[in-house]
């Protein structure tokens, strides 16, 4: 029997049903970035190309970010108009002068893995809607969904 397909294996899935179904043909089709560690020394996060501190992938364009937890569990999936902003007001290096991730802010998971999808400069707008999407079709843990605001937990 088949494994089921992974968190990260939907998560492209749903990015190529988006691309197809509501992009023009003509555009640069999205692309989610490669995992990035967020500490790299834990288990869970032992796949990811990507580590702390290396700069943020799609980091200077608009687009959207999602986060994951222990055993890939996506917990959030939020926009931004500048990735590198908006991801690194959600972490800092620790005080203790080791360069190690560190949250900002209590989460109800804890984010381990980050993943990007850029969108264009000029269609920034974009990630509204492809942030909107992705709730909607994949569900994360700790966002609000839908119009009513249920609560994911």
């Amino acid at each position: 029997m088949a494994e089921p397909p992974s968190v990260h294996d939907r998560v492209v899935a749903a990015v190529t049903r988006y691309n197809d179904s509501f992009r023009h043909p003509s555009l640069r089709k999205l692309v989610v970035s490669e995992l990035y560690a967020l500490f790299p020394d834990e288990p869970a996060c032992a796949g990811a190309k990507l580590k702390w501190p290396e700069p943020w992938p799609n980091r200077d364009n608009p687009g959207v970010y999602l986060m994951f937890g222990a055993e890939m569990a996506l917990l959030y999936v939020g926009k931004a108009w500048n990735l590198n902003s908006r991801i690194s007001s959600y972490f800092r290096y620790t005080s203790d002068g080791s360069r190690r991730c560190e949250l900002r802010h209590p989460w109800k998971h804890t984010p381990m893995l980050v993943a990007t999808i850029a969108v264009d400069e000029d269609k920034f707008f974009e990630a509204a809607g492809l942030e909107e999407y992705l709730i909607e079709t994949l569900q994360p843990l700790d966002n609000e969904r839908g119009a009513r605001g249920e609560s994911a937990t």
